[in-house]
């Protein structure tokens, strides 16, 4: 049983979110203690294990085999994810995994059935599902207020990635699995499947805008290959319908917006707050017999206290993921979840490279 007094001992790999983030939300959690980390630079590992006070590793497979360690958060970009995964499972380390779970599909099936043989318990980092107006969404849906669900319409409109000037990164890369529909519509996925069920097919118009960037490594421009706008058009098992806009190249736009319809009433999630993905939603909901409901997020002082909004939800998932590993049962998002959201982003992918709708 992990407590306070014995928590459980956390490897983090990827450095990036891993410490901007990760570690902050690791930091709210008391019953779990970060052990180790892992980066692909000596130096930045050294520096950071030393301020720390915790392991550094700049070689992966030294870290999975730490016997100290009980389980690993990967926060590394995709495609080496399902190769990590596979270490972590085959060395007995329960998983703590960011979205997508890997750049497709190919060896997922195996990987859940073997984490399942060796009763290793994992989470994803799908935080919308620990946010309390999208919780209040998730609630009303499935009260039965709105009726039958007949669609859904998301838009994430930024401006974070509209500077030409800035670095080429593995974000650019579709084979590196970068861009706009596995970093920011994999949780819009997540959120159509948790609210409306099943997804039967998907098409979709992506555009890659700024074709090329400088790589600080060689200080040449590199081609930029993957996409920075996208529209997705989803069918439902239930027959509704969605559409996912997200775009991380335009300025001055909406932000967010989640128009929710059933046959019997609408819920709207909206935000204007352009510096943060989680904060400042409102919801309005109107439903049977004149139902009529306005929320703004009630936010506490420890959320209020962090840089990032994404802090708080990502560390109630990871109190979830360490409670679960005591009782022996999963928490939500599963393994699975992750499989159902990849099983959509390579459909998605599939449906822009050959300009058609892919059935799920």
């Amino acid at each position: 049983m992990f407590t306070t007094e014995n928590p459980f001992k956390l490897g983090l790999t990827g450095l990036g979110i891993g410490q901007s983030i990760g570690i902050p939300a690791i930091n709210l959690v008391p019953e779990i203690q970060l052990v180790a980390i892992h980066g692909r630079r000596t130096s930045v590992v050294d520096s950071l294990s030393n301020t720390l006070n915790v392991k550094g590793y700049s070689d992966f497979s030294t870290m999975v085999h730490d016997n100290d360690i009980d389980g690993i958060w990967i926060a590394t970009p995709p495609e080496p994810r399902s190769k990590m995964m596979h270490a972590c499972i085959e060395n007995g380390k329960h998983l703590f995994l960011e979205k997508p779970l890997s750049t497709s599909v190919n060896n997922m099936t195996e990987l859940i059935q073997l984490a399942s043989k060796q009763n290793l318990y994992s989470a994803l980092d799908f935080e919308y599902r620990k946010v309390p107006l999208f919780i209040k969404a998730h609630e009303l849906i499935h009260s039965g207020l709105i009726g039958s669900p007949t669609s859904i319409n998301i838009k994430w409109i930024m401006g974070n990635r509209s500077d030409p000037n800035s670095s080429w990164s593995w974000y650019n890369s579709t084979e590196l699995g970068g861009g706009i529909i596995n970093a920011i519509a994999s949780h819009h996925i997540d959120l159509l499947l948790w609210y409306f069920g099943d997804i039967a097919s998907v098409s979709t118009t992506a555009r890659t805008l700024i074709k090329e960037r400088i790589d600080d490594s060689t200080k040449s421009f590199r081609e930029c290959n993957s996409p920075e706008t996208a529209f997705l058009s989803i069918e439902f098992i239930n027959d509704a319908i969605g559409n996912i806009i997200v775009s991380g190249v335009t300025k001055h736009g909406p932000t967010q917006s989640i128009e929710i319809y059933g046959d019997q009433g609408r819920i709207f999630l909206h935000s204007d707050n352009p510096k943060d993905a989680i904060r400042g939603f409102k919801l309005d909901a109107i439903g049977r017999g004149g139902f009529n409901l306005t929320m703004e997020a009630p936010y506490d002082a420890i959320d209020s206290s962090q840089t990032n909004g994404m802090v708080l939800p990502i560390s109630l998932l990871l109190r979830d993921w360490v409670n679960s590993i005591n009782i022996q049962k999963p928490c939500s998002p599963t393994l699975l979840d992750g499989f159902k959201v990849q099983k959509i982003l390579d459909a998605a992918h599939m449906s822009w490279l050959h300009g058609q709708k892919i059935s799920i």
